[in-house]
């Protein structure tokens, strides 16, 4: 159980950089279609059932996600509540410039910690910098970022201050034609290359395969997507696979303007 509640959280905070850290670095619904104005996603543990079918093994939610946006597109507030009330849950607020870029995201957790995040960007509207601070001040992490002539992210640097004051990891990036990101390579601070994961899509830009590989190449795990999508095109419920055992389903409201 302590597993699958750190993969969520990792899944979390993947959902929230992307937020943050999309190609135009602005909180623009760039995977939704229509004017959305709410979405909730809920997860839970999944399994097959005497028919063969894949459903809850439980109706106790392992995490539940809520985006509020503004009729212009933007992220106005999120919230996660872990299912076991741990500080893991915690809301985030955001503040834009006139471009409509994020330049910063206030986090708040449960067990009252608080981590303010300032962006900085580049005359294209590229996030070029993101920087964490402590609610006293002193700097958690900091990001760094490169981009190509089509605005794809090819490059991140990430160093962590609460360890070691200096670089700690780099990854670069490969997108295909259409923008989406395919593969992501990184590298340790000593220049060592670490783990690699590729990923596949389909036709709406929804991701259908990731594959996990460690620094000699060797597949650790395979994760796979299937959607149902609503009549305006939207996904509103995935199933999420690893080595094709069917591992949690996540279900999706959205609510329109």
């Amino acid at each position: 159980m302590k597993e699958k509640i750190k993969l969520f959280g990792i899944i979390i905070l993947c959902l929230l950089a992307f937020s943050c850290n999309n190609k135009k670095a602005k909180v623009q619904k760039s995977d939704l279609k229509g004017k959305v104005k709410l979405i909730e996603e809920v997860s839970y543990s999944a399994k097959y059932n005497i028919n063969g079918e894949i459903v809850r093994s439980s109706d106790r939610f392992l995490q539940k996600l809520i985006l509020d946006y503004d009729e212009k597109g933007n992220l106005k507030e999120s919230k996660n509540i872990e299912s076991d009330g741990l500080m893991r849950s915690y809301k985030q607020y955001y503040n834009f410039d006139y471009d409509g870029n994020i330049i910063k995201v206030k986090s708040q957790f449960k067990d009252k910690t608080v981590l303010s995040c300032y962006m900085i960007y580049d005359c294209a509207g590229n996030q070029i910098e993101r920087i964490t601070y402590m609610a006293d001040g002193t700097i958690q992490r900091k990001e760094s970022y490169v981009y190509d002539n089509w605005g794809n992210q090819i490059e991140e640097y990430k160093y962590n201050y609460s360890t070691f004051r200096y670089f700690t990891l780099k990854l670069i990036n490969k997108y295909d034609v259409k923008g989406n990101k395919v593969e992501t390579t990184t590298f340790k601070y000593d220049g060592e290359r670490g783990s690699r994961n590729t990923s596949k899509y389909d036709n709406n830009g929804n991701q259908t395969e990731i594959c996990y590989f460690n620094s000699k190449d060797s597949l650790l795990y395979k994760n796979k997507f299937k959607y149902e999508v609503d009549k305006i095109g939207n996904w509103i419920k995935k199933i999420h696979f690893i080595n094709e055992k069917p591992d949690f389903i996540v279900e999706r409201n959205i609510l329109y303007y």
